[in-house]
């Protein structure tokens, strides 16, 4: 809801994400996860633009951005039978605070042996993080781009918003909304 650009900051980055995949080949697969104060699978990855473009359409606004749970979600979407199993680690980071232990987090909590980079098909992977940088919930941003790193899928940052930001009102909340660039810059 932030107008520190115009005409809102949803409404550039629904454009810019539109604008990322359209002139990408056809085969290139792409899904899109949602952050609020959790993450979701908006839509799994997909050849299919129109499903793509329905899905930013129809992006929800709400409270909170947990940006290490995106990229948990992310991870768990694209690499499926790697044993990320993001609700644990979603539980174990509420539980803990935060997510303690960057080399196990993301393996599946039962399993104790550490976390084995996959092959092949993973190292052309990439989330693409769109957010204006600020991650107040969920596991730790960083560690959470520390297990992207460890299964060889690069994060590219696009930073929405302005350092200023702007004052929004949400559920009966007035705050300062802005772009923490720094953040981005550190997990790309």
């Amino acid at each position: 809801r932030a107008k520190a650009l115009k005409p809102s900051r949803i409404d550039v980055a629904q454009k810019a994400a539109q604008q990322f995949f359209a002139d990408k080949p056809q085969r290139l697969q792409v899904g899109l996860v949602t952050v609020a104060g959790t993450a979701a699978l908006a839509q799994a990855p997909t050849e299919d633009r129109d499903l793509l473009l329905k899905a930013i359409d129809y992006l929800p606004l709400q409270y909170g951005s947990a940006l290490g749970t995106g990229i948990l979600v992310a991870l768990e979407a694209m690499l499926p039978g790697s044993g990320i199993d993001a609700q644990k680690i979603i539980n174990e980071s509420a539980e803990n605070g935060s997510a303690r232990n960057p080399s196990t987090a993301g393996q599946s909590l039962d399993d104790k042996k550490s976390a084995t980079p996959p092959t092949g098909q993973a190292r052309q992977m990439a989330i693409v993080l769109m957010s204006d940088g600020q991650s107040n919930m969920g596991p730790e941003l960083k560690q959470m781009a520390d297990l992207a790193a460890t299964h060889q899928v690069k994060i590219y940052t696009v930073g929405i918003g302005t350092t200023e930001g702007d004052v929004v009102q949400l559920q009966g909340r007035r705050m300062r909304v802005k772009l923490e660039d720094e953040a981005l810059k550190k997990i790309s």
